[in-house]
């Protein structure tokens, strides 16, 4: 029963954000869906035409949770395979290792912030769709001429005050170029909360 009710969700709703359906289905045991807001309404009938939604009763709204928003898990050896380095940066690159390591204790609800700032998806992303870091870049007038400019990586006492940035359409996050773990740490940390301030 569990098994084709998950397997219905995922087919007919791919793209459904998901991240609060299990207070949905448990405000349902209480709540007349007519005394809803229309879409809630809506959002139930739609349901309705998959599975029947009775049968979701079967979960506790924590399995909901679990089995319709993934738990982001990782370790060092998954974190190389979908957290790369764009061409500009290395590898062995000290930020990009910084990041990892910040990655790997951060915990279950800082995960998914950071997931859903790089990609605007609550999914941690595959080997074949990886995030790239790409170091942040600023464009700079010439002196000799007010027409043309340069682009050049941020010094590192400038970069301490800058946010990453990122392109959810591409996986990119672009990091500054911080001088140490404990300044990404905290600027990862706005942008994350914050990300109306440094989403692109």
């Amino acid at each position: 029963m569990r098994s084709a009710v998950m397997q219905a969700l995922r087919n007919h709703f791919p793209h459904f954000p998901f991240a609060f359906m299990h207070l949905f289905f448990k405000n349902q045991a209480h709540h007349p869906v007519l005394n809803r807001p229309p879409q809630v309404a809506a959002m139930r009938e739609g349901i309705d035409l998959v599975f029947n939604w009775q049968s979701l009763k079967v979960f506790h709204a924590e399995e909901l949770q679990h089995m319709l928003w993934s738990d982001i898990e990782w370790d060092m050896q998954g974190l190389v395979k979908i957290v790369l380095p764009g061409p500009s940066w290395p590898d062995g690159r000290k930020q990009i290792t910084w990041l990892r390591e910040l990655l790997i204790s951060m915990s279950k609800h800082e995960r998914r912030a950071f997931v859903r700032f790089v990609t605007a998806s609550v999914c941690k992303p595959t080997p074949g769709n990886p995030i790239i870091i790409q170091p942040q870049v600023e464009s700079t007038s010439s002196s000799s001429s007010s027409s043309s400019s340069s682009c050049a990586v941020k010094g590192v006492g400038e970069a301490d005050k800058k946010l990453p940035t990122c392109r959810t359409c591409v996986n990119s996050l672009y990091l500054p170029n911080y001088s140490n773990a404990e300044v990404l740490q905290e600027r990862l940390r706005v942008a994350m909360w914050e990300e109306h301030i440094a989403f692109d």
